[in-house]
């Protein structure tokens, strides 16, 4: 394509398109917000190199995509062991720290990837010393 003024042109039924596609999917809101505005990013930034006829196939390709590293992120996350310092047969205290670690997970997942590392580095420097 190569003609940016030309991505200007396609990119609102490029955007209607994988919002409809997205909705379909049922990605939540405020996630499928990002991963359009993610797509329109990248898709600009290939835009010399798509052809006219697959834009939106390429388009639909990122998201996707992107849809699932988050999946695959988040997954991840879930399954990284935290460690829990309960004192062994001590069961109210393993379950109270069974909840507090719990409330851990959840606030993390509500944090965006920068907001989370900028946590784990600074929980890691304090534990360092």
């Amino acid at each position: 394509m190569g003609d940016r003024m030309m991505f200007e042109d396609e990119w609102p039924r490029i955007e209607r398109y994988l919002r409809d596609v997205l909705a379909r999917r049922r990605i939540p809101r405020d996630e499928l917000e990002d991963v359009v505005q993610d797509t329109a990013l990248r898709l600009f930034r290939a835009w010399d190199r798509v052809r006219p006829e697959t834009a939106a196939s390429f388009a639909l390709t990122i998201s996707l995509n992107l849809v699932r590293d988050d999946a695959r992120r988040r997954t991840r996350r879930e399954n990284m062991p935290l460690p829990v310092e309960a004192p062994q047969g001590d069961i109210e205290q393993e379950a109270l720290a069974r909840i507090e670690l719990a409330r851990v997970r959840m606030a993390l997942d509500r944090m965006n990837e920068s907001q989370r590392s900028v946590l784990l580095a600074e929980v890691g420097e304090a534990t360092a010393t």
